[in-house]
């Protein structure tokens, strides 16, 4: 390994480290920016703090996939671009020949892996993104009914097993379906890849990097669908599941069998919690978030009351003084 490819490597992990703290630190503040969606502030808080927790949880399964793209474009970069660039240079002395020939070679690889690693980011963000906007306007339609709700919820713990068996049975079928394999099979071969996908340029580097992030989301979705259900950026959810994605990227040739196995176990425990073996809680954090947006709702509405009746009675004073 180069020292680029060590640059690469340790980089990745650092911002896996970072963003793993900041997802821990900033839960809260991701909880609340929920409440107010269409706030632009708050939208943007939400979209860091998941861009975030989705760097702590991918980059570490990226890391094959980088240092195939950091080999590949450096190669390129040292026949073509390099050669071109200081072809003019010839007579000069090979001191300033060399340094000038890794300055340029290292520029633009660089700049491609950034621009591959930020266009993979930008398909999660946006992903997070949608989910919020999806998740307001259930609530927006929940909103009548929210305490009716809650309380069927609490009251009939089977209809809240059915509701997470479902969707364990849901998750369980997809790690079998060939959209899984093929996903799967672009994220632990880089090679392949790249052999199917390879565009030149810093626009090609975009392209494959959302492309990469395309199929990363086609690969990883039943997993963010179920640790969504059972809890936002929970960091615990977030690290079983990362452990989980890890190993189906790393390991090459193994990764299909590691999601079968997963597949298996969905299904099991979707069926145990379908027929009652099996608890895996209530909606208690969903049920939490919709209660504290009423709360919030209705503290609003009792503040714009109070403010209401304040101007009123401010103004009846002033009517009153001016008689």
């Amino acid at each position: 390994m180069n020292n680029k490819a060590k640059i690469v490597v340790i980089s990745l992990i650092a911002l896996s480290i970072l963003t793993w703290l900041i997802s821990f630190q900033h839960y809260d503040s991701m909880m609340s920016s929920m409440m107010t969606i269409f706030n632009p502030i708050s939208l943007t808080v939400f979209a860091t703090i998941w861009t975030a927790g989705m760097a702590a949880m991918m980059f570490p399964a990226i890391i094959p996939m980088v240092l195939m793209y950091n080999r590949l474009v450096t190669k390129d970069n040292r026949l073509d671009k390099t050669k071109s660039v200081l072809l003019h240079k010839e007579n000069e002395d090979n001191t300033n020949h060399n340094y000038e020939k890794k300055l340029i070679g290292f520029y633009f690889p660089s700049l491609k892996i950034i621009l591959f690693v930020l266009s993979y980011l930008f398909v999660w963000a946006v992903t997070g993104i949608v989910l919020l906007v999806g998740w307001s306007l259930l609530f927006d339609l929940l909103v009548p009914y929210t305490e009716q709700f809650m309380m069927t919820l609490n009251a009939n713990k089977s209809t809240t097993n059915t509701i997470y068996g479902i969707l364990l049975l849901i998750l369980g079928i997809y790690q079998f379906s060939p959209l899984k394999k093929k996903c799967l099979g672009y994220c632990e071969s880089p090679f392949g890849f790249f052999m199917q996908r390879w565009k030149e340029g810093k626009i090609g580097s975009v392209t494959m990097g959302m492309y990469h992030g395309l199929y990363c989301l086609g690969c990883c979705w039943p997993y963010f669908l179920l640790m969504g259900s059972l809890g936002w950026m929970n960091v615990l959810w977030m690290g079983v599941f990362a452990t989980i994605i890890f190993t189906e990227k790393i390991w090459i040739k193994g990764g299909l069998w590691i999601a079968r196995l997963t597949g298996v176990a969905f299904l099991i425990l979707g069926i145990s919690t379908i027929a009652g073996f099996v608890t895996l809680g209530s909606y208690h954090s969903m049920s939490n978030e919709m209660e504290v947006m009423t709360i919030d709702i209705e503290n609003l509405e009792a503040s714009s009351n109070s403010a209401r009746n304040s101007k009123g009675m401010t103004d009846s004073m002033n009517n009153l003084t001016m008689d």
